[in-house]
């Protein structure tokens, strides 16, 4: 006695079977993370904010690190540059061409069409279609 296969819509097995993606349902309000309370971050948090038991002066974890930090970075560049990276924000790293001059870049194309669109593109007899006329009008203002 042979049993029939069960077929879905497109005629073939696919998406039958019960630990097929299409099987598994999404559980709603959970995505895996744990709540807050079970984060490490949270209880990291938590604890710092806590006395620190090694602190003869009764000072929070978060005071007792601080402290450490700043005498660190003074003996310590690393630590210095973390500081200040914290502190003032990362200096952003300009971008430059060959000996800080601009960069150049070459367009290859194969057909003459699409060498004519580069063209007009490059010139501005066209522009592409995310470009709005407000940025073209700030643009001829010098905005």
């Amino acid at each position: 006695m042979k049993t029939e296969k069960k077929l879905n819509r497109n005629g073939d097995t696919r998406g039958l079977h019960p630990n097929s993606l299409k099987n598994l349902k999404p559980n709603p309000g959970n995505n895996g993370r744990p709540k807050n309370e079970w984060s490490l971050t949270y209880l990291a948090r938590e604890k710092l904010l806590g006395p620190c038991p090694y602190d003869p002066k009764g000072r929070t974890w978060r005071e007792c690190l601080v402290e450490r930090w700043l005498s660190q970075s003074l003996e310590n560049v690393s630590y210095f540059n973390q500081l200040m990276d914290r502190l003032e924000g990362k200096v952003t790293q300009p971008i430059s061409g060959p000996d800080g001059g601009p960069i150049r870049y070459q367009i290859t194309v194969e057909d003459n069409e699409t060498k004519q669109l580069t063209e007009q593109l490059i010139s501005g007899q066209i522009r592409d279609s995310t470009t709005s006329d407000t940025d073209i009008q700030r643009e001829s203002k010098g905005v």
